[in-house]
């Protein structure tokens, strides 16, 4: 006869739960406690507790910290599944002396300590400097799109609410005039629609009928983003990277979808660290002429790629279509030249705005198009007394002698050997936030608190960081 172990479930579990087991089991723990014994500062977070001589007492800071980047690090982000985890969770519930923790005393210590997040991450990297830790030899950027808790759905401008009011209140006539189905779903419906409209009535009251700028209703500050292809209502999370052991060393949050303004904010926040030879990379969706003019003027070291191709060009030529990226340019003093395809060389001094833009603005003779061999791509409504012109933005053309310097650098033998990491040590990073960890949408809305909840997602990295690499403070 086969013989089993036996198993009674209405028993009374007695687990014994101390620090030795716990710091066996969950190394990251351990690495937070010492952490916290000997760097953390309560001061920034205490100062906003009023509670000295009335209110029952407060967790100290220390303790809530420990357990949500004890769930970040879980892949556990809802205030509510946090409050879950101190019942149920043996190490969470030894973080707390198995007391529980509120979901809204939660919610409310990441509302109330925005500063003093930045600041707990702001000192977490002196310290992982200070124990060398982190080098500044070489500092990858990158950014990805986060969604936002807010539906897509309430995302347009003044024009889409319009439309968008007129068509709720056609469902809401149709149901309320279903009185042969007044049921509490029905009911429920009418609740939706009215509470939409009036949510609706209430933008169109403060907003300007000729902002052509999209916002959602939900979460005003969210933005409509790009993401693997796919439009999403979110923000863009940036990070700053080190080459040693891959610790997130600046980060912020911004809600612009494109990444060409946000690499002159970054470089500002690690700046303080930089050293000469500290060298920056970047990929092409970084690129302008401003930002390389930026880093020249500032002696940084670097490495932005104008395009994704070996040659440099941000995407595809059109085979079939001629336009002054086509076109050589070039500069004697206060004249600028450009060279056709066709071996005609223009000049030009003057700068023109074009409706805000700054172009330089090339002729090429109609007599020239006529016998051109370039004549049908290039010029394909030819007129014999219209000349062909090519407008060259000011920036652009300015920073030639930069833009080719730069990629002298970067297709040289040790440039290549540097940009080629960029990939290694920063991609892998949102790769383990988003894929590993779940990390893929906030939970709050709102820039400020979106910045908040994103310096506690990288202050839970390092902190996994430290752990992996069995480092002891």
């Amino acid at each position: 006869m086969k013989r089993f172990k036996p198993i009674d479930n209405s028993q009374s579990f007695f687990l014994s739960v101390t620090s030795e087991c716990v710091h066996t089991n969950y190394p990251m723990i351990e690495v937070m406690e010492q952490y916290f014994d000997q760097y953390f500062d309560s001061n920034m977070f205490t100062n906003v507790l009023s509670n000295d001589s009335t209110g029952a007492p407060a967790f100290h800071p220390s303790v809530i910290l420990k357990v949500i980047f004890y769930a970040y690090s879980k892949g556990i982000y809802s205030s509510r599944d946090i409050e879950r985890l101190s019942r149920t969770d043996y190490a969470a519930m030894y973080l707390t002396s198995n007391s529980v923790i509120d979901h809204s005393t939660i919610c409310r210590f990441i509302n109330n300590h925005k500063d003093a997040m930045v600041s707990f991450f702001t000192k977490m990297v002196y310290v992982l400097r200070h124990i060398n830790l982190i080098d500044y030899n070489i500092l990858a950027i990158d950014g990805t799109k986060i969604k936002a808790n807010a539906s897509k759905e309430f995302s347009g401008n003044v024009r889409d609410f319009k439309d968008k009011k007129t068509r709720i209140e056609k469902k809401l006539k149709a149901a309320m005039e279903d009185t042969e189905r007044s049921t509490p779903r029905i009911q429920k419906k009418i609740d939706q629609f009215t509470k939409s409209i009036r949510k609706i009535d209430t933008f169109l009251k403060q907003a300007d009928e000729r902002s052509p700028e999209k916002i959602n209703l939900t979460d005003r500050d969210a933005r409509l983003v790009k993401d693997g292809g796919s439009v999403v209502t979110g923000y863009n999370c940036q990070n700053a990277v080190d080459s040693k052991h891959h610790f997130i060393v600046g980060n912020t949050v911004v809600n612009n979808a494109c990444d060409r303004n946000e690499l002159v904010p970054m470089i500002d926040i690690v700046e303080d660290h930089l050293h000469d030879d500290s060298k920056i990379v970047a990929d092409a969706g970084y690129f302008s002429s401003d930002n390389i003019v930026y880093a020249d003027k500032h002696g940084i070291d670097l490495y932005l790629p104008e395009g994704k191709n070996m040659d440099g060009s941000q995407k595809k030529r059109n085979a079939q279509k001629i336009n002054s990226k086509d076109c050589d340019i070039d500069h004697n003093g206060d004249s600028k030249f450009l060279t056709c395809p066709g071996g005609y060389r223009s000049t030009t001094q003057e700068c023109f705005n074009d409706r805000g833009d700054f172009n330089y603005r090339f002729y090429i003779p109609a007599s020239r198009c006529a016998a051109c061999m370039h004549h049908d791509i290039c010029n394909p409504n030819y007129h014999k007394n219209r000349s062909k012109r090519f407008n060259v933005k000011r920036e652009y053309f300015d920073s030639a002698p930069l833009r080719k310097k730069m990629n002298e650098k970067l297709y040289s033998k040790e440039g290549r050997l540097i940009y080629n990491q960029r990939a290694c040590i920063v991609e892998h990073i949102f790769g383990e936030i988003k894929v590993q960890k779940r990390f893929t949408r906030f939970y709050h809305r709102g820039l400020d608190k979106v910045n908040t909840v994103w310096n506690i997602v990288c202050i839970s990295h390092n902190f996994r960081k430290l752990a992996t690499l069995g480092i002891s403070l």
